[in-house]
């Protein structure tokens, strides 16, 4: 996944990754789905807490975007996904040019299933919370979040 957002353009951290992702979900053979329900944020909440943030705080405003790190930004634009009710991205495997070149059984906590594709044909894939993915995605370490961070302060300072 860091190989195809790094191909895209964007910072490969979990915030340039889901962008990218969304932007762009045929690169990565993927489908970002929608849900017909309503969406419950529950999920989305439980990451922020864990990550030390105050789910009250968003969604952001556009000053707070300007001085936001890219956390505050991931969790902006996964709070504005689930209210548009873009939940879930179907990771397509077998792929040639996508991200999963195998089937393995499990992929980011998903079991392999058959997704119809963007064609209607249905293949073999993973579907995957945004919030999961998110997760899976987040530096482990702090030598790895100051790494995303200082990537990430380099970009802004290259589109700004």
């Amino acid at each position: 996944m860091e190989n195809v957002t790094k191909n895209l353009g964007y910072v490969a951290d979990a915030y340039g990754i889901i962008t990218a992702l969304v932007n762009n979900p045929i690169a990565f053979d993927a489908k970002i789905t929608y849900s017909r329900k309503q969406v419950d944020l529950k999920e989305w909440e439980e990451l922020a807490k864990a990550l030390g943030r105050d789910p009250g705080r968003y969604p952001l405003t556009d000053d707070d975007r300007k001085r936001a790190d890219r956390i505050d930004l991931l969790l902006d634009m996964l709070y504005g996904l689930y209210q548009r009710g873009l939940t879930r991205v179907i990771l397509f495997a077998k792929s040639q040019d996508g991200v999963v070149k195998w089937t393995p059984r499990t992929l980011f906590n998903a079991i392999n299933s058959n997704y119809p594709d963007n064609s209607g044909k249905k293949r073999p894939g993973y579907s995957i919370s945004l919030i999961e993915l998110a997760r899976q995605l987040l530096p482990t370490t702090p030598e790895e979040d100051e790494q995303g961070q200082e990537q990430g302060e380099q970009e802004q300072q290259r589109q700004g």
